[in-house]
């Protein structure tokens, strides 16, 4: 009888690790979060037009956007970063000007894809366009939370040109 029981307890063991670790790779792939209330809307907007030549992170100048989680509740916050924005580069070359938004020094949700705008000049042309990128975090604890919009260029000589930006941020209760 007992060692029937170690013998079970041992099956469920592996199954649960078994079950754990595939949750853990494919939550590399896919997230699901839910949240049931918009508690707070927080919008920032720029309209002049600023470059970077950085192949650094840089805060996007007047991003910064503070989100208060209160005592007893837990969030999600939901944040969009839309903007007109140009990568110029010279006849034949390729660039990427990369956005992302952090909370804090944790990069949101999907991590790692960051290009805003890409050109691949035939004709030495980059038109202007308007993208957009949406982001989450979350559930988050009670305490205060630092939301920014961060760029950069693949090459500094082709600089990232934002002519005008609106940043969004949402705190939505979690289940």
């Amino acid at each position: 009888m007992r060692r029937a029981l170690v013998a079970a307890a041992l099956v469920a063991a592996v199954a649960l690790m078994s079950a754990l670790a595939t949750l853990a790779v494919a939550g590399k792939s896919l997230t699901q979060r839910t949240g049931s209330l918009v508690l707070d809307v927080v919008i920032k907007s720029q309209a002049a037009t600023k470059s970077t030549s950085s192949t650094d992170w840089r805060n996007v100048p007047g991003s910064r956007i503070e989100v208060e989680v209160p005592q007893g509740q837990f969030s999600i916050l939901l944040a969009r970063f839309s903007g007109t924005s140009d990568c110029p580069v010279d006849f034949g070359g390729i660039a990427n000007c990369h956005l992302r938004i952090m909370v804090g020094k944790k990069q949101m949700h999907p991590r790692g894809v960051t290009i805003f705008d890409s050109t691949n000049a035939q004709s030495g042309d980059d038109l202007q366009e308007a993208h957009m990128i949406e982001r989450s975090i979350g559930p988050l604890k009670p305490g205060t939370y630092v939301v920014r919009a961060q760029w950069r260029t693949s090459d500094e000589a082709h600089p990232f040109v934002l002519r005008g930006w609106h940043l969004t941020v949402e705190r939505i209760r979690a289940d």
